[in-house]
């Protein structure tokens, strides 16, 4: 700010926040804007050089009607556990897309790094929101995971969402999940044990439907005793909560499996890479706080 034409203690006023542009301020008597280049080209009106930044930095201008003041490059860090979210997501038939606000070298220097072969740069979060109205309109399924002011109204509008829990409060409040725990690949977990319910749900309705027609007609007509009956109906229900039970037996085998906690030689199951666990491997809480996570997903999906 002193390079913008105040001290270090001059306040800046009239400071508006533009999503997915940046900020607009009077400083000194001095309108300035920091954001990125195309709004600060926008918001002042004047022609900007060449990106000074590296190769993959996202720039962010500080600028007055005079030009540029400063350049900051900024450069994402991938969470741990990301590359291999991404390719179990591709293995299992998913199509991965990146929406973002970045510039467009930056944005494909990331997704070159995740292995994701379709990236959107330069969305606005009405372009986001555009862009998951055009999926859905398809007869799309859409899952969206973000967490930033600018995914919220994505995240309020997909078929499912989830927030990351250290994003923003309005990315958390927008999604119908938070994600709480620091292994992106137990977002794969919840996605396995979901459509496990909707399976053995589709199972009970089957099993169900054929009880019903074939039992219930014999026991109207009077060629099955009404005791007879009766037990059928009760040993159908209890043959149908048993079979629910089996979405938080398998989930418990896999955990049980996969966690290194639990003695005997555990291994990982065939498709888990652990070259994700490096970065988790300090913390002790979110273990226990994505168990719960994926409890809830479970008894959300039955």
């Amino acid at each position: 700010m002193a390079a913008a034409g105040g001290s270090a203690g001059t306040a800046a006023e009239a400071v508006e926040n533009v999503p997915g542009g940046g900020l607009t301020a009077r400083l000194a008597g001095r309108r300035v804007v920091l954001g990125s280049p195309a709004f600060v080209q926008q918001s002042l009106g004047i022609t900007l050089p060449a990106d000074p930044c590296a190769d993959g930095d996202t720039p962010v201008l500080l600028a007055d009607a005079h030009g540029p003041i400063a350049t900051f490059g900024l450069r994402d860090r991938l969470r741990p556990g990301a590359q291999q979210l991404i390719q179990g997501l591709k293995a299992r038939g998913c199509r991965v897309t990146m929406l973002t606000g970045d510039a467009a070298a930056p944005a494909r220097a990331v997704a070159r790094r995740l292995g994701i072969d379709e990236v959107e740069a330069g969305l606005s979060p009405a372009g986001k929101l555009a862009r998951l109205q055009a999926f859905t309109a398809g007869g799309a399924t859409v899952a969206m995971v973000g967490d930033g002011v600018n995914d919220a109204p994505v995240l309020a509008a997909a078929t499912v969402s989830v927030a990351m829990g250290q994003g923003t409060a309005l990315a958390r409040s927008a999604a119908d999940a938070i994600f709480l725990g620091s292994d992106l690949e137990r977002l794969l977990a919840a996605r396995d044990t979901g459509r496990r319910a909707i399976a053995i749900i589709h199972e009970n309705l089957a099993w169900a439907l054929a009880w019903n027609i074939g039992v219930l007609p014999a026991a109207a007509g009077g060629w099955l005793s009404a005791w007879l009956a009766a037990l059928g109906m009760s040993g159908s229900s209890l043959l149908v909560v048993l079979n629910a039970l089996r979405v938080s037996g398998s989930d418990r085998e896999r955990k049980s499996t996969a966690d290194p906690r639990s003695g005997q030689n555990a291994s990982p199951a065939p498709d888990h890479d652990t070259r994700g666990q490096a970065g988790a491997g300090s913390q002790s809480a979110p273990e226990d706080v994505t168990t719960d996570f994926e409890r809830r997903e479970s008894l959300k999906a039955r």
